[in-house]
Protein backbone atom coordinates (compact mmCIF):
# COMPACT_ATOMS: atom_id res chain seq x y z
CA UNK A 1 0.00 0.00 0.00
CA UNK A 2 1.28 3.36 -1.03
CA UNK A 3 1.55 6.13 1.47
CA UNK A 4 -1.32 9.20 1.01
CA UNK A 5 1.69 11.40 -0.30
CA UNK A 6 1.90 9.10 -3.34
CA UNK A 7 -1.20 8.41 -4.35
CA UNK A 8 -1.87 9.49 -7.74
CA UNK A 9 -5.31 11.76 -7.85
CA UNK A 10 -7.39 11.65 -10.56
CA UNK A 11 -8.43 15.16 -12.67
CA UNK A 12 -11.96 16.79 -11.27
CA UNK A 13 -14.28 17.29 -13.89
CA UNK A 14 -17.94 19.10 -13.85
CA UNK A 15 -20.20 18.03 -11.65
CA UNK A 16 -22.79 15.79 -13.07
CA UNK A 17 -26.16 14.24 -12.28
CA UNK A 18 -26.98 11.57 -10.00
CA UNK A 19 -28.71 9.67 -12.90
CA UNK A 20 -26.35 9.56 -15.15
CA UNK A 21 -27.66 9.69 -18.77
CA UNK A 22 -30.31 6.85 -18.24
CA UNK A 23 -28.07 4.64 -15.94
CA UNK A 24 -30.27 5.31 -13.06
CA UNK A 25 -34.06 6.40 -12.50
CA UNK A 26 -34.71 9.35 -10.08
CA UNK A 27 -35.81 6.87 -7.15
CA UNK A 28 -32.95 4.73 -7.49
CA UNK A 29 -30.78 7.93 -6.25
CA UNK A 30 -29.66 7.59 -2.67
CA UNK A 31 -28.44 9.87 -0.06
CA UNK A 32 -24.88 11.06 -0.66
CA UNK A 33 -21.81 9.44 1.03
CA UNK A 34 -20.22 10.99 3.62
CA UNK A 35 -17.85 12.86 1.24
CA UNK A 36 -20.66 13.96 -0.69
CA UNK A 37 -20.56 11.60 -3.63
CA UNK A 38 -23.49 9.52 -5.13
CA UNK A 39 -24.93 6.57 -3.87
CA UNK A 40 -27.53 4.26 -5.54
CA UNK A 41 -30.53 1.85 -3.94
CA UNK A 42 -30.15 -0.17 -7.12
CA UNK A 43 -27.23 -1.46 -9.83
CA UNK A 44 -27.61 0.90 -13.31
CA UNK A 45 -30.04 -0.41 -16.44
CA UNK A 46 -27.72 -1.55 -19.38
CA UNK A 47 -26.58 1.77 -21.45
CA UNK A 48 -23.20 0.02 -22.98
CA UNK A 49 -23.42 -1.71 -26.39
CA UNK A 50 -21.69 -5.04 -26.13
CA UNK A 51 -20.17 -4.24 -29.92
CA UNK A 52 -18.74 -0.55 -28.86
CA UNK A 53 -15.81 0.34 -28.37
CA UNK A 54 -15.40 2.11 -25.06
CA UNK A 55 -12.09 3.71 -23.75
CA UNK A 56 -11.68 4.92 -20.02
CA UNK A 57 -9.46 8.28 -19.90
CA UNK A 58 -7.40 8.84 -16.58
CA UNK A 59 -5.96 12.34 -15.83
CA UNK A 60 -3.70 12.02 -13.04
CA UNK A 61 -0.73 14.11 -11.52
CA UNK A 62 1.67 12.24 -12.87
CA UNK A 63 0.35 11.95 -16.23
CA UNK A 64 -2.49 10.40 -18.27
CA UNK A 65 -3.42 7.40 -19.77
CA UNK A 66 -6.02 5.76 -21.47
CA UNK A 67 -7.25 1.81 -20.80
CA UNK A 68 -9.70 -0.04 -23.53
CA UNK A 69 -12.80 -1.39 -21.90
CA UNK A 70 -13.77 -4.97 -22.65
CA UNK A 71 -17.68 -4.75 -23.06
CA UNK A 72 -18.27 -7.64 -25.44
CA UNK A 73 -16.69 -10.39 -22.36
CA UNK A 74 -17.53 -8.35 -19.29
CA UNK A 75 -20.26 -5.69 -20.26
CA UNK A 76 -22.10 -5.85 -16.73
CA UNK A 77 -19.19 -4.74 -15.20
CA UNK A 78 -18.40 -2.21 -18.18
CA UNK A 79 -22.27 -0.81 -17.91
CA UNK A 80 -21.13 -0.17 -14.01
CA UNK A 81 -17.68 1.44 -14.51
CA UNK A 82 -19.34 3.73 -17.51
CA UNK A 83 -22.60 5.05 -15.61
CA UNK A 84 -20.21 5.53 -12.51
CA UNK A 85 -18.01 7.67 -14.26
CA UNK A 86 -20.53 9.27 -16.44
CA UNK A 87 -22.04 10.23 -12.92
CA UNK A 88 -18.70 11.71 -11.62
CA UNK A 89 -18.07 8.82 -8.73
CA UNK A 90 -14.63 8.98 -9.68
CA UNK A 91 -13.73 12.33 -9.80
CA UNK A 92 -11.23 13.40 -7.66
CA UNK A 93 -10.36 10.20 -6.04
CA UNK A 94 -7.16 8.19 -5.91
CA UNK A 95 -5.15 5.33 -6.67
CA UNK A 96 -4.73 4.59 -3.43
CA UNK A 97 -3.06 0.67 -3.50
CA UNK A 98 -0.17 -0.97 -5.41
CA UNK A 99 -0.46 -4.95 -5.39
CA UNK A 100 0.03 -7.59 -7.14
CA UNK A 101 1.44 -5.88 -10.71
CA UNK A 102 -1.70 -3.71 -10.21
CA UNK A 103 -2.47 0.24 -9.43
CA UNK A 104 -6.01 0.34 -7.55
CA UNK A 105 -8.92 2.90 -6.98
CA UNK A 106 -12.09 3.87 -7.67
CA UNK A 107 -14.11 4.41 -4.09
CA UNK A 108 -13.87 7.81 -2.43
CA UNK A 109 -15.21 6.93 1.00
CA UNK A 110 -14.33 3.27 1.20
CA UNK A 111 -18.51 2.93 1.18
CA UNK A 112 -18.83 1.84 -2.45
CA UNK A 113 -21.73 3.08 -4.82
CA UNK A 114 -24.60 1.14 -2.70
CA UNK A 115 -25.10 -1.69 -5.07
CA UNK A 116 -22.75 -4.76 -6.64
CA UNK A 117 -23.14 -6.18 -10.08
CA UNK A 118 -22.68 -9.74 -10.66
CA UNK A 119 -18.93 -10.81 -11.56
CA UNK A 120 -18.57 -10.80 -15.36
CA UNK A 121 -15.43 -12.23 -17.48
CA UNK A 122 -12.28 -14.18 -17.35
CA UNK A 123 -10.44 -13.35 -14.03
CA UNK A 124 -7.48 -15.57 -14.50
CA UNK A 125 -5.55 -14.09 -17.54
CA UNK A 126 -4.65 -10.53 -16.93
CA UNK A 127 -3.09 -8.67 -19.09
CA UNK A 128 -0.76 -5.24 -18.83
CA UNK A 129 -3.44 -2.63 -19.60
CA UNK A 130 -6.42 -4.71 -18.57
CA UNK A 131 -8.96 -3.06 -16.04
CA UNK A 132 -11.12 -5.13 -14.13
CA UNK A 133 -13.82 -3.90 -11.07
CA UNK A 134 -12.53 -5.69 -7.92
CA UNK A 135 -14.56 -8.35 -6.23
CA UNK A 136 -16.50 -6.40 -3.24
CA UNK A 137 -17.10 -8.95 -1.07
CA UNK A 138 -20.60 -9.15 -1.30
CA UNK A 139 -20.85 -11.38 -3.85
CA UNK A 140 -20.27 -9.57 -6.93
CA UNK A 141 -18.38 -6.08 -7.66
CA UNK A 142 -18.97 -2.60 -6.89
CA UNK A 143 -17.16 0.57 -7.56
CA UNK A 144 -12.76 -0.44 -6.57
CA UNK A 145 -11.02 -1.18 -10.23
CA UNK A 146 -7.28 -2.43 -10.77
CA UNK A 147 -5.27 -1.54 -13.73
CA UNK A 148 -2.60 -4.07 -14.12
CA UNK A 149 0.81 -3.04 -14.82
CA UNK A 150 2.13 -6.10 -16.09
CA UNK A 151 1.21 -9.30 -17.84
Amino acid sequence: SSSDGDEAALATPPVRDATAGGCWQEAQVAAPGDDGSARWTAPPVRVVDEGARYLAHFATDRGAFVVELAAESAPESVNAFVCLVEAGFYDGSSFDRIAAGAIQGGDPDGAGPGFVVAETGDRSNYRRGDVTLLPSGTGGVGSRFAIFLAD
